[in-house]
């Protein structure tokens, strides 16, 4: 279960690269590292733990983000009218979004929570 894990670690990551949260590739090396340590520290009885703890920090790093998109303070309020244009995006990618991130991991922490309770 704990490969699995490492796997779901992988994909989150992949997430977080390719939605642009973490800017640097030095910073997102040391959170890969980071999160498969902490998955691996708590061995094979308490990897849950390990997963958890990665829960939360990627929860916070994606509240963090979505909390500064929603409440952009700062930025200058001034709005230039004559350089405002339309949207001319007919689609909207969901898997570059930080709440499409944040609701991938709450699902696969449920499933990680059942599968460990059950089994």
């Amino acid at each position: 279960m704990a490969a699995a894990t490492v796997f779901a670690c992988d994909i989150f990551v992949a997430f977080i690269f390719q939605a642009r949260v973490l800017e640097r590739v030095s910073v997102l090396c040391l959170f890969i590292f980071g999160s498969r340590f902490l998955v691996f520290l708590g061995g094979e009885q308490y990897w849950i733990y390990g997963y958890l703890a990665m829960y939360l920090i990627i929860g916070f790093i994606l509240s963090l983000k979505i909390a500064s998109k929603m409440f952009p303070f700062q930025e200058t309020a001034t709005v230039d009218f004559k350089t405002l244009k339309p949207k001319e995006k007919l689609y909207i990618d969901v898997s570059r979004k930080p709440e499409f991130i944040l609701l991938i991991m709450t699902i696969c922490l449920g499933i990680v929570i059942f599968l460990t309770v059950t089994f």
